[in-house]
Formats: C-alpha cells, sequence, structure tokens
C-alpha cells in the first residue's frame, strides 16, 4: 500500500491458491480419488493462507 500511495507505479501480486474441495463433482471417477488425503491434509497444515498470514 505504501509502495503505492508513494506513486512508485504498478504492482503485480501473484496469489496461488490451492482447493481443498474438488472443483466439480461430475469430473470425479468413481474409484480414484481427485486428489489423495494426504496430499490435501498437508496444504491445509502446512500452506493454509489464513493460518499462514494470521498475525500473531
Amino acid at each position: 500500500m505504501t509502495r503505492a500511495r508513494a506513486g512508485e507505479g504498478p504492482t503485480l501480486i501473484v496469489a496461488n491458491t490451492y482447493r481443498f474441495d474438488e472443483h466439480n463433482f461430475g469430473m470425479v471417477v468413481p474409484g480414484q480419488p481427485y486428489r489423495s488425503v494426504e496430499e490435501v491434509e498437508a496444504h491445509k497444515r502446512d500452506r493454509d493462507p489464513v493460518a499462514t498470514l494470521k498475525p500473531g
């Protein structure tokens, strides 16, 4: 915000995300999970943006 207020030009913010739920329930192949439970739990534990960026 300080950069924008100082008139130092545009800033690019890259916000990569990870969906904890599937994108579309219709795309699920029976018997084959979209992602493993372990993968989703690892992202929730280690890379959850809310927990990561929460102050204090």
